[in-house]
């Protein structure tokens, strides 16, 4: 197996168990993989176009996936420069949803503090309100997890 194909599949195989954690664990993973700081150029053929460190007319046929393979040069360049252009839209809409996901749930969590707040006798600690949403958070990701086996 190619070192691409086996490194692929890896990340296959992550993506996978980030799905079937928490919401929070997949929806970071995601938005870590549209950002910048993600690179496969080593494996990637998209991230070594983009990062320069390969030229489509250099590499060997045998280098290419099997759909590249059936294109001449042109289309290629075409496909991957394509294939590139799309990447990069899709990374810049998971940029803008991750950061209407962060404002939504902090406003979630500043209502739930408000709530508490509220609920809590006046003589109770402040502190209490972080420790709660924490304690919700930890047990509402234990009985998701506890439902899907």
């Amino acid at each position: 197996m190619r070192k691409r194909e086996a490194a692929a599949q890896r990340q296959a195989a992550q993506d996978a168990n980030a799905a079937q954690s928490a919401t929070g664990s997949a929806a970071a993973r995601t938005a870590f993989k549209a950002s910048q700081l993600y690179r496969n150029a080593e494996w990637d053929l998209i991230d070594a176009f983009q990062d320069g460190k390969v030229r489509i007319e250099n590499l060997k046929e045998d280098q290419l996936p099997e759909s590249l393979q059936k294109m001449n040069l042109e289309e290629r360049k075409a496909h991957v420069a394509k294939l590139s252009a799309q990447r990069k839209a899709i990374q810049a809409k998971i940029a803008k949803l991750d950061q209407s996901r962060k404002v939504y749930l902090a406003e979630q969590e500043r209502k739930m503090q408000i709530q508490a707040a509220a609920a809590r006798p006046a003589h109770a600690s402040a502190a209490a309100a972080p420790a709660a949403s924490f304690e919700r958070a930890v047990t509402e990701s234990v009985k998701a997890q506890a439902k899907r086996k």
